[in-house]
């Protein structure tokens, strides 16, 4: 390591913020599927559009969900996830929660910015791990930020277990906005559940569009990937051996 390079272990970033085991597993597993992409591009061809280097963009990955904590209804997470909280757990969370939130911001990703700069991480790797998001896809697509339009395409393959396909994924999400957060913010009022619930049809389709270019983007400099995107089964296989080194490994991140 030199002077322009910070040493991080996700492990302990993981530990310090309390991250949540389902959060954790997300990550790892998003990270996995950057790295097997990153390793099937080379990193010759890979210099050639990405302007970080693959340790740093697998680094994004681990922690791109890393404030979302704050954002997240403790109580609804409960019912996507039977057995992980059990009423206890969530009382004590829900207080940690509120301390998280007065130290860090109720915004998920402003706080994935904040945690990252209490850490001494540089401005522009806190910038992007802050903005991995679907609804920064079109930007990502826009801009051609490849580092970013990678990591927002693996969050939106990795479901709540498994890598899925992009239509898979993207519908299941879809449905759990709907029947999860939509539901519960009109309060039971039909007529203003449907003007939202066609809302986000219509926002969900055109986000769609825009990760099919996106996925076209990413394959088109790849072709190796390319072979086995769609190869599901054989992308858990490969994601699953590598999230325990993850977990672990020291990263060097350049400033």
């Amino acid at each position: 390591m030199n002077a322009f390079e910070q040493e991080v272990v996700i492990e302990k970033i993981y530990s310090k913020f309390q991250v949540l085991p389902n959060i954790q597993e997300h990550m790892l597993r998003v990270a996995s599927l950057v790295e097997i992409y990153l390793e099937l591009m080379g990193e010759e061809v890979l210099s050639s559009y990405f302007k970080l280097g693959s340790e740093e963009i697998i680094f994004l990955a681990l922690v791109h969900d890393l404030g979302k904590f704050v954002g997240m209804d403790l109580d609804y997470t409960n019912t996507l996830y039977p057995g992980l909280l059990n009423k206890r757990k969530v009382s004590m969370l829900k207080a940690l929660q509120k301390k998280f939130i007065k130290k860090f911001g109720a915004s998920s990703h402003y706080a994935t910015f904040k945690m990252l700069r209490e850490l001494g991480v540089s401005p522009l790797l806190c910038t992007l791990a802050s903005l991995v998001g679907f609804i920064n896809a079109p930007f990502a697509l826009k801009y051609g930020i490849y580092e970013l339009m990678l990591v927002i395409y693996a969050d939106q393959r990795v479901g709540p277990h498994s890598i899925k396909t992009l239509k898979e994924r993207t519908a299941e999400g879809f449905k759990r906005h709907i029947k999860g957060g939509l539901s519960r913010e009109v309060n039971n009022q039909e007529k203003q559940r449907r003007i939202l619930v066609k809302k986000a049809e219509e926002e969900y389709e055109y986000v769609l569009s825009v990760l099919y270019e996106i996925e076209g983007v990413l394959l088109d400099v790849n072709p190796r990937f390319k072979r086995i995107y769609s190869q599901t089964k054989m992308l858990n296989l490969m994601a699953g051996k590598r999230a325990p080194d993850l977990l672990t490994r020291i990263l060097y991140l350049r400033h």
